[in-house]
């Protein structure tokens, strides 16, 4: 026998997993940037109303994902390692290094260069 309670609960269910999706999503997109500014900055140029300024996402929402700036630096860490890691495992078989570390620069999103 089926309560009213338990034929609820698959909804439910499936809200608390799109919430959760949506703030994986939310970190990554976040610490994806943070990662931008670490590398121009340092980890000390990370800051929750520097990333809000920049992605235009509220200050607190970003506290919310975090709680703490140690624990979004960690994050950016971790994902710094992440692409790092990707970008070497994904490289051309003919991948040379470049010459000088000078040449090899890009665009970063916040308009800045960094090295590549």
């Amino acid at each position: 026998m089926t309560t009213e309670h338990d034929a609820t609960q698959p909804d439910k269910d499936r809200t608390g997993d799109r919430r959760r999706q949506r703030g994986t999503r939310s970190r990554q997109f976040i610490t994806r940037h943070a990662v931008d500014i670490a590398s121009l900055d340092g980890l000390g140029g990370i800051s929750f109303g520097r990333l809000a300024d920049d992605l235009g996402i509220s200050k607190p929402g970003i506290q919310t994902l975090f709680r703490t700036k140690e624990s979004l630096q960690l994050a950016t860490v971790e994902t710094a390692r992440e692409v790092f890691v990707g970008a070497w495992l994904h490289r051309p078989q003919n991948f040379r290094p470049p010459q000088s570390t000078r040449t090899a620069t890009r665009q970063c999103p916040s308009g800045r260069k960094r090295l590549a």
